[in-house]
């Protein structure tokens, strides 16, 4: 299945149709609930309406000649002895593109419950679709970098750029007995995700003998827009012997969304580390680390809304006539924004974090090393829910999760043999709540169809680890390891599923506590 998009969306990028048209632009600019009524007339929700790309949008096909995959690289580097210095600067690029395609089918099942057939309980899906997806993916990537030696020193500045854009026509057709009743339903998905990261960062590295310093500094922006995201139901009508959408019934709507998001990372960091001139190896670190992520994230939902009932001919349509603008005016199809029933419209984060460490290192005795440190950690995490349009209650609830924390982690190595090692290890770690974890903003798994939504009351998870590792090199390239693991979980962050008005939903929640606990083996031999 394919749907026209765009004429350049072959790229990766569009050719800027698909951006939001400025009628609807404005009207999002202005903070207000998008529908008829006080804040919009009936004439201004129709010219927005209308404004929307429809068939390029709406209209999937069935394609039985999808193209090949294919694939561009180029890459090079090359390094320049500066003429009368002790100096030498390299430079490295590479590039790609690639498109493919990958065509999936397969069977959706949900089941409310149980149900007793034959007074055996069963579990009978009660929402059954097959469906067909078919995801044209292009990546588009840029790497150039500069590295600069001087002495034993190292200056390396690299420049990152990732696209990834995935175009989704999917069909879903079968029953849902929770929403719909025993009719088939006819559900059409087109979607266009791009996502983008750019991120430049320098590092040096610097060698004064017994004392090394390193230092880094980067600035990275991640983006990720979804316009034109649309779901269209037809549901099939006895009567008629035809499926139909009149917008307005169970299992026959019309609805499209816009999302955008935004996500700034500044951070910086400095090691320095000494080698003690004893008869032992010594050696002493300290380092320190900042970072500030913030984020945008916006989401508005509508669904399509005949203000009257729509004659049956017209429910009958294939959904670029239905929504079409003659429809849109003549039988007064317009936008009603729903972005207020589905959480946080928008919403703004924040994560700052100072971080700073000191370390040991020392072989006291042949064959025994111990590495010892502690890491200090101070973190400050919001994220505050926009009440755009007045609403109030839980779902503008902000987050606001400040904590520090003194992180140990030794680790003893003993070499009691020439080919055999045994390593012991403890630490303590934390596990920070993701943004998307935290907001209330919906959004939609496409594999599982599922709706998910943040948590505003997570806490961070404390973790401590242990470890136990044997190790036997009976060769070049030849070697053996058993290890055993535990990891003790404090508010571990879990994914909770739940059922509510026939709509199923994830969010997520801290469990009290978990554990981890197991063993792995490898072995490695080399047969001539």
């Amino acid at each position: 299945y394919t749907y026209y998009g765009s004429d350049t969306d072959w790229t990766g990028f569009d050719d800027g149709s698909p951006d939001i048209p400025l009628p609807l632009q404005k009207a999002i600019n202005s903070n207000k609930l998008i529908l008829v009524g006080p804040n919009f007339s009936e004439v201004q929700v129709k010219d927005i309406t209308a404004s929307l790309l429809n068939a390029s949008t709406t209209l999937i096909q069935r394609n039985n000649d999808i193209p090949v995959n294919a694939s561009l690289e180029l890459s090079g580097a090359t390094t320049y002895d500066v003429p009368g210095l002790d100096q030498q600067l390299s430079i490295i690029f590479a590039a790609n593109w690639s498109n493919s395609w990958q065509t999936r089918g397969g069977v959706q099942q949900v089941s409310a419950g149980i149900t007793p057939i034959d007074g055996v309980d069963t579990l009978q899906p009660d929402v059954d679709y097959d469906f067909l997806s078919t995801e044209n993916r292009i990546l588009v990537n840029g790497l150039v970098g500069f590295g600069l030696n001087f002495g034993e020193h190292k200056v390396r500045w690299t420049n990152l750029y990732i696209r990834d854009t995935l175009k989704e026509a999917r069909i879903q057709a079968g029953t849902n007995e929770i929403n719909v009743g025993s009719d088939e339903v006819n559900i059409s998905n087109t979607a266009w995700f791009e996502r983008q990261l750019i991120d430049t960062q320098l590092v040096g590295e610097f060698d004064f003998g017994d004392i090394q310093v390193d230092a880094r500094a980067t600035y990275a922006q991640s983006q990720r827009e979804s316009p034109y995201e649309r779901t269209i139901s037809y549901r099939f009508d006895e009567s008629v012997g035809d499926f139909v959408n009149d917008l307005r019934t169970n299992g026959q709507f019309a609805r499209i969304a816009f999302s955008n998001l935004v996500d700034d990372v500044y951070a910086g960091g400095a090691d320095i580390s000494y080698s003690v001139p004893v008869e032992m190896e010594l050696t002493l670190s300290a380092g320190g680390a900042y970072l500030k992520n913030d984020r945008r994230a916006t989401r508005r939902d509508f669904r399509y809304t005949p203000l009257d009932i729509l004659p049956l001919e017209v429910a009958q349509e294939r959904p670029d006539f239905l929504l079409s603008d003659f429809n849109v005016y003549t039988f007064d199809i317009v936008l009603t924004d729903i972005s207020g029933t589905a959480g946080a419209a928008r919403y703004e984060a924040d994560l700052e974090v100072l971080a700073g460490y000191a370390q040991v290192e020392v072989e006291p005795m042949g064959g025994i090393r111990i590495q010892a440190g502690v890491r200090y950690e101070d973190g400050d995490q919001t994220v505050t829910p926009i009440d755009l349009f007045g609403t109030g209650g839980a779902d503008i609830t902000p987050s606001a999760i400040s904590e520090d924390y003194f992180l140990p982690a030794p680790t003893l190595t003993w070499n009691f043999a020439d080919n055999m090692q045994l390593r012991l290890h403890a630490s303590k770690t934390i596990a920070r709540p993701q943004f998307r974890e935290l907001a209330p903003q919906q959004y939609s798994g496409p594999d599982t169809d599922r709706t998910f939504f943040g948590n505003q009351f997570l806490t961070d998870s404390e973790l401590f680890n242990a470890e136990a590792r044997y190790e036997y090199y009976f060769g070049r390239d030849q070697r053996f390891s058993l290890a055993g693991f535990y990891k003790d979980i404090e508010k571990p962050i879990e994914a909770v599923a739940f059922q509510q008005g026939g709509t199923f939903f994830t969010t997520f929640a801290n469990a009290p506590s978990a554990t981890l606990k197991g063993v792995e083996a490898e072995l490695q031999k080399h047969l001539p």
